[in-house]
């Protein structure tokens, strides 16, 4: 049962990821792009996000949020003590020293 019901809570999850405009996508070139999917394993969960280096951070949070809130929707209450509920964020490309340095003088996590 918990599978059919996580089955569907991913579902869902990844219905408002995309429209929140979070689809984690990478571009290939002029015409082509690849989307990435999460992946879940009983009760572990992998979700990709992909965004310019100086809007990383925030829509990291902002997929956190989504993930509470849809996770809570169907009775789950998410376990955020150290070493459960992580993001491990790369920043890469134009802006990413930029923002790994803004992101390591704050509070050292996501908002």
């Amino acid at each position: 049962m918990f599978a059919l019901v996580m089955a569907r809570v991913v579902h869902v999850l990844s219905h408002q990821i995309d429209e929140a405009g979070l689809a984690p996508t990478v571009s290939l070139g002029r015409d082509s792009s690849v989307k990435f999917r999460d992946i879940s394993y009983h009760d572990d969960l992998v979700l990709p996000i992909v965004a310019p280096a100086h809007q990383l951070v925030d829509a990291t949070a902002k997929a956190a949020s989504i993930v509470f809130y849809v996770f809570a929707m169907f009775g789950f209450s998410l376990n955020f003590t150290k070493g459960k509920t992580e993001a491990i964020i790369v920043f890469a490309g134009p802006g990413a020293i930029k923002a790994r340095t803004d992101l390591f003088k704050s509070e050292s996590s996501v908002p």
